[in-house]
């Protein structure tokens, strides 16, 4: 999210008066909260709510696209299949 800009944060289809450089990160200050005062000279109420009702990310870490229940982080329908039915993944013949 934080490196998303502001227009797809919002989801705004008209961009004609918007900077669509800004990104969602130059609106969160130091101490990991919304900038509401900067966010205020950018957009209207109906649009400033939208945004403070938006959690800010709290791990440093990007997010990434993984499968946590197998052993190579890949989706497989096989692992989906025994995770919907509450089998042990780690014991699950190959």
């Amino acid at each position: 999210m934080c490196n998303d800009n502001l227009v797809t944060l919002l989801a705004i289809s008209d961009i004609s008066q918007i900077d669509t450089s800004l990104m969602v990160s130059q609106f969160i200050t130091d101490a990991k909260e919304w900038d509401v005062m900067k966010l205020k000279e950018l957009v209207d109420d109906v649009h400033l709510q939208l945004i403070l009702a938006r959690p800010i990310p709290s791990n440093p870490i990007p997010d990434s696209v993984c499968w946590g229940l197998s052993e190579n982080e890949d989706f497989s329908t096989k692992t989906a299949t025994w995770a919907a039915h509450g089998l042990d993944i780690k014991n699950s013949p190959s």
